[in-house]
């Protein structure tokens, strides 16, 4: 399956809403690959009346969605969902005042209800042909510029219920996550361990499920947890992709693909990211670390 943690995180760098990912996809014969990202940033935009060759988008809001379950379910979810947001018009209105852009935004939660009827419709047509394989957990994080605040919202169906999906938004404050996978205790009772050995204000309690992540995946004692890190930080106005990079070799990699190595450039650019990390130790980092 795979395992996903959301948690506030009142970072001194990047002060919102965290979450990793390991990139390691299972079947029932073993392990398919481990360098499948689980988290993506899907920004909404949209286009003027006027603008019919879409050549002047308007970013008004950036949403972050992770999957566990059904890889085939998750990222065709996601697909449709990032088409769909990427190419929004206005509606026209008639009669009446004319709502701003920002009482139009949709907030996260009807951003979740979208994903809701994508995710029921894919669910409906895997299960049809193959029903074990029809599972799926979604998370939509960010900040919801309509409420003015952080929101996370979760999604899931159950084998009671196979081909709906259910949602629940929790409200986090900075000892709460979201945990998504089919090790949701055990990966719990280790966060929870974890932040019992750093001071609450520190930088590695306040990062402590990546300490967890780290943990799992060097001890490779979780069948369906493997592979590599994945992380994401969600701020008010902007998202931020963190990429890790190993202590003896500085060079920034994203699910174990090294970006400068294996993807190296295209034309005359190459990719950049403004923040990153060093894989942790089972100590965590050293309190100056970044």
């Amino acid at each position: 399956m795979t395992s996903i943690v959301c948690w506030l995180n009142d970072d001194i760098f990047l002060k919102g809403l965290w979450a990793v990912a390991d990139s390691r996809v299972t079947n029932a014969y073993g392990v398919l690959s481990d360098n499948v990202p689980k988290l993506f940033s899907i920004p909404l935009q949209y286009y003027m009346d006027g603008d019919v060759f879409h050549e002047r988008p308007v970013k008004i809001l950036w949403p972050m969605f992770g999957f566990s379950g059904s890889t085939l379910i998750g990222l065709n979810v996601k697909e449709i969902l990032s088409n769909y947001l990427g190419n929004l018009s206005p509606i026209s209105y008639y009669g009446g005042p004319l709502p701003t852009i920002e009482e139009r935004t949709p907030t996260l939660f009807e951003i979740a209800e979208l994903a809701k009827r994508i995710g029921e419709i894919y669910l409906r047509s895997v299960g049809q042909l193959s029903p074990g394989a029809a599972k799926c957990e979604f998370v939509l994080f960010g900040f919801c510029r309509r409420s003015g605040k952080f929101r996370v919202i979760k999604l899931f169906n159950t084998p009671e219920h196979p081909a709906s999906i259910t949602m629940e938004e929790h409200n986090l404050s900075g000892d709460d996550y979201v945990i998504l996978g089919d090790r949701k205790n055990e990966v719990q009772a280790r966060i929870n361990e974890k932040r019992a050995r750093f001071p609450r204000d520190s930088l590695n309690w306040g990062r402590s499920p990546i300490l967890v992540m780290a943990d799992i995946l060097r001890s490779e004692g979780v069948s369906t947890i493997g592979g590599h890190m994945q992380i994401w930080a969600a701020l008010e106005y902007k998202n931020h992709l963190l990429t890790i990079s190993h202590m003896d070799n500085i060079l920034p990699h994203h699910v174990g693909l090294s970006l400068f190595e294996d993807l190296g450039h295209v034309g005359g650019f190459t990719t950049g990211h403004a923040f990153g990390l060093s894989i942790p130790g089972p100590d965590g980092w050293p309190d100056s670390a970044t």
